[in-house]
């Protein structure tokens, strides 16, 4: 079933292609090409690994109080409230995609597909944002085209979209909204006095889902000399009233949400602040690297070849002196999170994936030029070079893809433990608590059971029972004998790792 989805999404792309003159055709397959690669990625996959449990859990509990985000809704042992793992009230993530996940819960029910269901759509629209932006720019179906291919089938953001990375689904909400905010910026740029008040609201929305991200200041960088080099159409009082106000209302649209988790979770909202600025001076969870990271981290994400379309975009701005509106914007769009991010002691290489659009449409860009050079070129050895050239900036992403999505892999069954954690649920137990299973997030998010990796002592357990809990244990060979004989308290269980 697994290759029929991937044979039929090769299948739309290589149409896609066949239908260039055609846009809305084209990019209609192209994006049924990328959903379909996505949902293949999704599939037989339990919640991830590193974030998405996490996500998927508050989102869980965001049903029950959409303005109070929790991990452990009813924490029964001690805990610190600077932990994210394991704490109450849960800040670490912005708001708006949970609320995402957390209405595809309530719709579709409490599934690993519900929790991707909002980022599969995200992603693919991301898909169709980054075809409409090359589009605009360079008013060119076959550089949109390309473009929109690299993003959808590049195997990194799949990954995300599929919940397999660390920050998966706010990473992909993000990344749409960045689009989005670009692309109405382009909008207004063009037909100011025709753009629809949507328009105007969408570019400055997505502060709402990064309203905990430094880095939700990129695009007010970007939109700015976008405006500024926008065909020279207004006056630089004009355009810095224009910059003015979008940082205006970025933070009439952030103000909200800040003062109500400053006045509702005190606590919590100060460790947030202050995490904001911690991975700029520390390192975070062992996120480290060079200052050169993320300039060697592009060759792995986009291709080996990615150096020389940068160096010729910086050749053809600064050497030549042409200055449009394409190469600014393409070049402040990779620059402005290279540096940022580069001078942060923090580095994660997910987090330079804000700029891949404007990657894959340079390289698209690059290629097409490329193609026009090589028509005017004789010399035989040139020749060869370019078309080496040119086949190795489509053939590396593509191989690229192929190392992320492991086609081949054998592994197309959920894991045993999620079957089990599922059962649970037969068993209808109130105020039941889980003790000594080292899944605790995930069991969670299957039960409504509250789960602990620990086991405490028998008189706290007691006590526990004392109060109306129903315990049960996780039955592995390092429970003290001393439990074992209080069959009639506890339920014990045998769980697979």
């Amino acid at each position: 079933m697994l290759f029929t989805i991937l044979f039929i999404s090769i299948l739309f792309f290589v149409l896609s292609y066949h239908f260039i003159n055609k846009p809305y055709t084209s990019i209609f397959l192209v994006l049924l090409g990328a959903l379909l690669l996505r949902i293949y990625s999704s599939s037989y996959s339990p919640l991830g690994k590193w974030d998405e449990r996490y996500h998927a859990l508050v989102a869980k509990n965001l049903i029950k109080h959409p303005l109070k985000p929790t991990l452990y809704e009813n924490p029964i042992l001690p805990y610190n409230n600077e932990n994210w793992t394991e704490n109450h009230i849960w800040l670490s993530k912005p708001i708006l995609p949970l609320w995402f996940l957390s209405a595809s819960i309530y719709f579709f029910g409490n599934s690993e597909w519900s929790i991707r269901i909002p980022s599969l759509i995200l992603s693919v629209l991301s898909v169709w944002l980054t075809f409409l932006i090359a589009k605009s720019i360079f008013n060119n179906i076959k550089i949109a085209w390309l473009a929109s291919f690299f993003h959808a089938i590049h195997g990194l953001l799949i990954e995300v979209a599929s919940g397999k990375i660390s920050s998966d689904h706010i990473e992909t909400a993000f990344l749409f909204f960045t689009e989005a905010s670009v692309w109405f910026a382009l909008l207004t740029i063009k037909n100011e006095k025709k753009a629809p008040i949507i328009c105007h609201f969408m570019r400055h929305n997505h502060r709402i889902s990064s309203n905990v991200k430094i880095s939700s200041w990129f695009i007010s960088l970007i939109n700015y000399p976008v405006l500024a080099f926008s065909h020279n159409k207004e006056s630089f009082r004009k355009i810095t009233l224009n910059y003015l106000f979008m940082m205006l209302s970025t933070g009439l649209v952030c103000l909200p949400w800040f003062i109500y988790c400053f006045n509702a979770f005190p606590k919590e909202s100060q460790t947030i602040v202050y995490a904001l600025i911690f991975p700029m001076q520390n390192i975070v969870q062992n996120h480290s690297g060079p200052w050169w990271y993320y300039i060697e981290q592009i060759r792995i994400i986009f291709g080996e070849l990615i150096y020389i379309p940068l160096i010729w975009l910086v050749y053809i701005i600064f050497h030549n002196k042409k200055i449009t509106l394409q190469s600014v914007l393409l070049l402040l769009w990779i620059i402005i999170p290279l540096i940022v991010f580069s001078l942060s002691s923090t580095k994660r290489f997910t987090y330079i994936l804000i700029s891949s659009p404007a990657f894959f449409i340079l390289t698209s860009f690059f290629f097409f030029c490329l193609v026009k050079e090589l028509k005017k070129i004789e010399n035989r050895i040139y020749k060869a070079l370019i078309l080496i050239t040119l086949f190795l900036v489509l053939v590396l992403p593509i191989r690229y893809s192929v190392e992320r999505l492991k086609p081949f892999s054998k592994d197309h069954t959920l894991p045993l433990w999620t079957v089990q954690l599922k059962q649970l649920n037969k068993f209808e137990i109130a105020n039941g608590v889980l003790f000594n299973y080292e899944r605790p997030i995930e069991a969670m998010f299957y039960t409504d059971l509250t789960v602990y990796s620990q086991l405490p002592d028998k008189f706290y357990l007691d006590s526990l029972v004392a109060k109306g809990y129903q315990i049960m244990i996780n039955n592995t060979a390092s429970l003290p004998e001393s439990l074992m004989h209080n069959k009639n308290k506890y339920i014990f269980i045998n769980l697979n790792k």
